[in-house]
């Protein structure tokens, strides 16, 4: 159900702050931020905590598996609200080739 994802990405959250982050918290980022958009209202604190996560994938080193997996909750959704949509059209094409290999 899409109304449980802020409860679940919120739970993801206090787990890594509580235990340390791996990959799966900052898909629990995205998706914070995506519950902070479309259910908060909040276009500019939703993108900054989905930039957190796109930082943070850039630094993992898993960054290929991790782009891949978020590219429908944060290029799709949540970045498009205040990047130009050709911004994310054009990661959305670069993760598909990359994934293609």
């Amino acid at each position: 159900k899409p109304s449980l994802m802020p409860i679940v990405s919120n739970r993801m959250i206090k787990l890594s702050f509580n235990f340390g982050f791996c990959d799966d918290s900052l898909l629990g980022l995205a998706m914070a931020a995506y519950g902070i958009v479309n259910f908060g209202n909040d276009i500019m604190a939703g993108y900054r905590v989905g930039k957190v996560a796109e930082s943070l994938i850039e630094e993992s080193q898993s960054k290929q598996t991790l782009r891949n997996r978020l590219v429908t909750v944060w290029y799709g959704h949540s970045r498009m609200f205040v990047e130009p949509i050709q911004a994310s059209r054009e990661k959305f094409i670069e993760l598909y080739n990359q994934s293609m290999l």
